[in-house]
C-alpha cells in the first residue's frame, strides 16, 4: 500500500507539478492527454481520501486518512513515510516552498 502512495500518488503530484505549458499546438495536445491521466489519478486519491471518518482522531479508533496514514505507516520504522510525502508534494503543487522535511525553504539572495 505504501508504494502505491510513494509510488503512483507522489510521482503523479511530482509530474503534474513540473508539467510545462504549451507553447505549440503539438505540447498542448500532449498536455490534455497529461491533464486527463493526471485528473483520474487525483479523483481516486480523493475518493481515498474521503473513505475516514474525519470527526474522530486516531487516539479515538478511527480519524482522517492523513492521521491514519501517518500513524500506519510514517510511524512506524518499518514502513516508509507516506502521509508527510503527499502533503509535500500537495504543498509544493500549490505552490508552496517545503524542503523534504516539510519545513519551509529560505530562498538565499
Amino acid at each position: 500500500f505504501e508504494a502505491i502512495f510513494a509510488g503512483f500518488y507522489q510521482r503523479a503530484l511530482a509530474l503534474l507539478r513540473k508539467r510545462m505549458n504549451a507553447t505549440d499546438s503539438t505540447t498542448f495536445h500532449e498536455n490534455l492527454v497529461f491533464d486527463a491521466g493526471v485528473e483520474i489519478i487525483l479523483e481516486s486519491l480523493v475518493d481515498i481520501m474521503c473513505l475516514h471518518d474525519h470527526r474522530q482522531t486516531v487516539a479515538q479508533g478511527n480519524g482522517g486518512c492523513l492521521e491514519t496514514l501517518f500513524a500506519t505507516y510514517d510511524c512506524n520504522i518499518r514502513h516508509s513515510d507516506v502521509a508527510l510525502g503527499l502533503m509535500i508534494e500537495l504543498c509544493r503543487c500549490t505552490g508552496s516552498r517545503v524542503d523534504e522535511d516539510g519545513d519551509t525553504m529560505e530562498l538565499s539572495l
